[in-house]
């Protein structure tokens, strides 16, 4: 079926396609029960991405012009939805009413982690195995954790970050928030100093102004957080991710870590050391700071979240063994605990090797989506620039010249259904990165997906050209 379609360089492709589809179901040249092509044959047809027909088919399927069936396909639905303009022309120009943005249809959200991923069977079995025990007084974990697991995680680190740490010094909470919070009450007094790095974490952010620190955001760039702008004087803490920048994924370099560790040194400051993504890895990467030997106080924030996703969030602190002994007083008192299923299934799954194996399948899924991502970029876009990341769920893409803000590229990205597009923006950053880079994330779609999500991005790069 050949759709006879006319489209114009000037209006966004996917709107094209919208309101002229629904301009031939209205005048009745498509009729109620009509077959319709695949989005593919349709792309196919008028030489355009496949996801800019797809984001048109869902917004018809959703306002009620088109319907599918399920192994059959997609089909003119009847009768016309009360809304639609019987009048109005299936070649004429777009109509006002197609001026708000569709829901979205594609998500690069970085914080996503497709599900097929998920290792849902074994994770299934441990469940069940430990169900089969509840009840048991020693099933019962107590609040940071039971033994068992803070020894299974300390082994871990031992083997991955490169520091030994006493199960001691191990405590496990049920979230990244509640260790957050946890470490903003006990490290931080109204008015005390605590350096933030940007563009960094919200949580983060939050959990130390709740308790009325004095945020100092110092900006970070391609090696990681800008040492050389750390403040003179007493600081309380530090919150940093040196291993994988949280927003821009790079890892800290050599020299600023030194910088960085004689600067707490001299301050005074606890070092908070964010390696909530750290599993994920495509390359080995530097050492936890717990590993220098410098005189500096480090705790270490460490979370299963990233690797087995919302359904696992339990978090982790490691810390030097006074503030260990600290931080349970204040978990006891407050009866955090960490749930005793997830608690013992995390053992089992750690001891026996299941993780490891997860995180290194993990792992290669990852890079092989980075790089199907930045291949499609830069079929559309020539070279492609990233800042250098050794692992995590997104990458940092520096946009190109004819593109002259990020911000504008996601405004144009969500007006056509595309969402998850995060513009890196802070102040004090380097005019060259300010506003010049996206943060894309690529770990909860699959390749195909990938690959239509970057065409929709040059669709949008295309609308802002034609606006300048």
């Amino acid at each position: 079926m050949l759709m006879p379609l006319r489209l114009v360089q000037d209006q966004p492709l996917q709107r094209q396609f919208y309101a002229q589809i629904r301009g031939l179901i209205a005048s009745g040249s498509l009729r109620s029960g009509a077959r319709m092509p695949s989005t593919r044959l349709l792309a196919e047809q008028h030489s355009v991405a496949r996801i800019t027909v797809i984001l048109a088919y869902e917004r018809l399927i959703a306002e009620g012009y088109l319907q599918t069936r399920p192994a059959a396909g997609t089909f003119v639905a009847g009768p016309v939805p009360a809304r639609a303009e019987a009048g109005s022309s299936p070649l004429g120009g777009i109509p006002q009413a197609v001026d708000s943005p569709p829901r979205v249809a594609l998500d690069f959200s970085a914080g996503t982690l497709d599900p097929t991923l998920f290792p849902l069977r074994r994770w299934r079995a441990l469940l069940r195995e430990k169900l089969d025990r509840l009840g048991a007084a020693h099933d019962i974990s107590p609040p940071g954790g039971s033994p068992a697991l803070c020894g299974a995680i300390a082994d871990w680190l031992a083997s991955t970050r490169g520091f030994a740490a006493a199960p001691e010094q191990v405590v496990v909470l049920a979230s990244r928030g509640r260790a957050l919070a946890l470490l903003a009450q006990l490290l931080l007094r109204p008015g005390q100093r605590a350096v933030i790095e940007t563009p960094g974490d919200a949580e983060a952010d939050s959990a130390y102004a709740d308790v009325g620190a004095r945020l100092l955001r110092i900006p970070a760039d391609a090696e990681g957080i800008e040492t050389a702008r750390l403040p003179p004087g007493s600081t309380a803490l530090a919150h940093v991710s040196p291993l994988q920048q949280s927003r821009l994924g790079v890892a800290l370099s050599p020299s600023r870590r030194e910088r960085l560790m004689a600067w707490a040194g001299e301050a005074g400051a606890v070092i908070v050391e964010d390696d909530s993504e750290g599993d994920i890895r495509f390359e080995p990467g530097p050492p936890s700071l717990m590993a220098s030997g410098s005189g500096a106080r480090v705790v270490h924030l460490g979370g299963f979240g990233a690797v087995l996703g919302p359904w696992v969030g339990l978090a982790y602190l490691v810390l030097p063994p006074d503030l260990a002994r600290r931080v349970r007083v204040r978990v006891a008192q407050q009866r955090d605990h960490a749930g005793w299923l997830e608690d013992a299934a995390l053992v089992t799954y750690l001891d026996i090797g299941a993780y490891s194996r997860h995180v290194r399948h993990l792992g290669k899924a990852c890079r092989e989506r980075r790089d199907v991502l930045q291949g499609a970029l830069g079929q559309h876009f020539g070279a492609v620039r990233v800042l250098p990341a050794q692992g995590g769920l997104a990458l940092a893409w520096l946009l190109p010249g004819a593109i002259v803000s990020a911000r504008g590229l996601a405004m144009a990205a969500r007006r056509i259904g595309i969402g998850g597009v995060e513009p890196i923006s802070a102040p004090g950053m380097r005019a060259d990165l300010n506003d010049r880079i996206v943060r894309l994330g690529f770990a909860g779609l699959p390749e195909r997906q990938l690959r239509d999500g970057a065409a929709a991005l040059a669709e949008a790069a295309g609308t802002l050209r034609r606006a300048g």
